[in-house]
């Protein structure tokens, strides 16, 4: 990834395909997000987009960790 600005954004299961991951490329001069609500993701060109999988941890993790893989399907 070049170095620049990017945003993350989790996309929720609202096509019935599971939620989704997604970076992009954003010119931080017009992200201006409503501090007490929920921002729409910023406008850019789109880096990344792919499913994402989330998974407990005992005990709790002490930070967010995020890994992109590619090739892994669902554990069973």
């Amino acid at each position: 990834m070049a170095v620049g600005t990017y945003a993350f954004t989790l996309w929720p299961n609202l096509d019935g395909k599971g939620m989704a991951v997604e970076m992009r490329r954003v010119d931080m001069r017009d992200v201006f997000p409503n501090l007490n609500a929920m921002a729409p993701a910023p406008k850019g060109e789109t880096i990344y987009k792919g499913p994402a999988r989330f998974e407990t941890a005992s005990p709790p993790a002490d930070r967010l960790e995020v890994a992109v893989t590619e090739g892994q399907g669902p554990s069973s």
